[in-house]
């Protein structure tokens, strides 16, 4: 009976516990919801003065500097974070909230890298002359012309050539190869093109012309080359051309950068020790997944002789390219963070908002706006950071009242 009792009792403890604890919980849960209520209506200051923006105030008054109204706060943290933000014309001006609209127009861009000379090239000239009779059928470019290695220059009608190619091919088709060997050094004395050697123009995949086709041997300035109409006996000059020092440079930038640099883009080589004179160059071979924070660009530039050797640390401006009649803002009005791209815009009703944007190419003076954004938004360019943070710190503010 005794036992019985003992454990009455204890029962009747341990209700009696549980409720005060869930009354204290309770008192707790609605203290801390208050909590967040309370900072959501005073963690913000609601008025300020216009003209000496660090005075502010809960309610209204004046200034104890310059005795002017205190005006309803810049930012209007009170209200819903989904419903924007808003900023009076007092504050706007002292903060210097400055407006554009989303545009139609082209993006460019130079990207800065930095690396070392990997190799240097000395300078070479190559004079072509003619190994059989003929007449210059069609010339490509003229003296002074920049050209690339393999590009056609100029194309000959040659009955002696013709028949070497054709007897070439033939052989080739058929798996002759013995016919092969011992044509084939003959069409090499001749300058035939890889192409011919090859059995097929491997870029187009297209039957060979009949004629005689002279490609550059390598890149370089075309200093001579033969004339339209012109009749060519062996030992005639067909093409010279002269090719600078280069010196190719492995260089290496920020990824998010150089995203837009492709193989064949300019570029112009900085000296340290020759400051103020830039080299053409173009761009050989982009990575663009170098650890994921760097790209690594080789780039050949024209360089005067003994102006640089393997090893010497560079610089080079890089363009990156260009997007012709896009959307764009100006990149100031881009923030990148956490992750994203966001710009602040300006609704009809006055109100701002952080709209989240996906960029293209950004530029120093613009950014490219895929998708986000229409034409003629109203975008901040200046303040936009007061404003984004002030929209972050309300939707964390509206989130703790809620729960």
């Amino acid at each position: 009976m005794r036992n019985i009792i003992i454990l009455i009792i204890v029962f009747c403890a341990g209700i009696a516990a549980g409720l005060l604890s869930a009354r204290f919980l309770s008192t707790n849960a609605v203290e801390d919801v208050d909590s967040a209520a309370h900072a959501v209506k005073h963690l913000v200051p609601g008025y300020v003065c216009p003209m000496h923006p660090s005075v502010v105030s809960n309610g209204p008054g004046s200034c104890p500097i310059c005795g002017m109204d205190l005006e309803p706060k810049a930012l209007d943290t009170l209200d819903d974070a989904s419903d924007g933000v808003t900023v009076s014309p007092a504050m706007s001006n002292s903060l210097g909230v400055r407006i554009t609209h989303v545009e139609q127009g082209r993006v460019s861009e130079q990207v800065f890298a930095s690396g070392f000379v990997e190799t240097v090239t000395p300078a070479q000239t190559t004079e072509i002359k003619a190994a059989f009779t003929g007449n210059v059928r069609k010339v490509v470019v003229e003296p002074g012309s920049w050209v690339a290695a393999g590009e056609i220059l100029l194309q000959v009608d040659s009955d002696e050539y013709a028949e070497l190619q054709a007897a070439y091919l033939e052989a080739l088709a058929a798996g002759d190869y013995d016919t092969v060997s011992s044509l084939r050094p003959q069409l090499v004395r001749m300058h035939a093109s890889q192409a011919v050697l090859d059995g097929i123009d491997r870029k187009t995949g297209e039957p060979l012309p009949p004629h005689f086709q002279l490609a550059a041997p390598h890149s370089g300035e075309v200093v001579r080359i033969a004339k339209s109409g012109n009749a060519i006996e062996p030992g005639d000059t067909l093409l010279e051309i002269v090719a600078p020092t280069t010196a190719r440079a492995r260089l290496r930038t920020y990824a998010q950068a150089a995203r837009s640099v492709i193989p064949g883009r300019y570029a112009q080589l900085d000296l340290p020790h020759e400051p103020g004179l830039y080299w053409p160059g173009r761009v050989v071979e982009v990575n663009h997944d170098v650890g994921g924070f760097y790209s690594l660009i080789e780039a050949d530039f024209e360089v005067p002789g003994d102006s640089t050797h393997k090893g010497v640390f560079v610089g080079a401006y890089v363009n990156a390219g260009s997007s012709a009649d896009v959307l764009r803002v100006p990149a100031s009005a881009v923030i990148r963070a956490e992750g994203e791209s966001r710009v602040i815009r300006m609704r009809a009703d006055g109100r701002f908002e952080p709209v989240v944007v996906e960029t293209g190419f950004i530029g120093t003076e613009w950014a490219e706006i895929r998708s986000g954004l229409g034409k003629g938004d109203a975008v901040v360019v200046r303040a936009q950071f007061l404003i984004d943070s002030e929209s972050t710190l309300q939707a964390g503010l509206s989130r703790m009242a809620g729960e």
